[in-house]
């Protein structure tokens, strides 16, 4: 993929120019534009905790299937989870909007919505609760490209009153039961308080004894 997007940089309208402003700045710096060790045109603002990917516009319907949708673990995530997966690796003027169109016309999650189908996990939604920080909707997604720090997982976590996200990045080796387990008493019991809900997906890791436990 990242081979893929280096190469399309060169020919996207947009993009191939912020390149040649990067290349041709002393600095290599352009409007918080620059190249990374692979050489790899990327986005980081003042605010921001880590670089992103700046992605061609050939190259976005591919990031959008495979973190929506392609692998089975993705799971097809809603809008607002598919835009914390997509943004925390990758950039592009308008992904947001473009997160939104491909996540409503995707033809899987329109027919499930139309669909009487089962609600995930073990946990059932019902009325959305008045209390914020009381119900989330927990989801693992991935597997993404690897960053430097060997993180291929997105774990998010979405209140179901407020519609706040919380996201982390996540190692395969630590996605076991007790590994999520811990990341959700770090990010949101001991930020948030105890929920009295959470729903989970259908992952095996979610379903485990372990998991149901804590």
């Amino acid at each position: 993929m990242i081979t893929e997007v280096q190469n399309a940089v060169t020919t996207d309208p947009y993009l191939s120019g912020v390149l040649q402003s990067v290349q041709d700045s002393d600095e290599k710096n352009f409007r918080d534009f620059f190249l990374d060790g692979r050489e790899t045109l990327c986005y980081q603002r003042t605010e921001d905790t880590h670089p992103r990917v700046c992605v061609p516009a050939v190259c976005r319907e591919a990031v959008l299937r495979d973190v929506h949708g392609d692998s089975t673990l993705a799971g097809h995530p809603e809008i607002d989870r598919t835009t914390v997966a997509v943004s925390h690796a990758f950039y592009w003027a308008g992904l947001h909007a473009d997160v939104a169109h491909f996540v409503r016309t995707c033809k899987t999650c329109v027919v499930s919505k139309s669909s009487n189908h089962q609600h995930l996990g073990t946990e059932t939604y019902s009325a959305i609760p008045i209390q914020p920080f009381t119900s989330w909707i927990m989801d693992l997604i991935g597997p993404m490209p690897r960053s430097k720090d060997g993180n291929e997982w997105i774990v998010t976590w979405v209140d179901r009153t407020s519609k706040t996200i919380v996201a982390t990045a996540a190692a395969h080796k630590h996605t076991s039961a007790e590994d999520l387990g811990r990341l959700t008493f770090k990010e949101i019991c001991c930020q948030f308080g105890l929920p009295q809900n959470l729903t989970m997906d259908n992952d095996v890791l979610f379903v485990s004894s372990l998991w149901k436990s804590l």
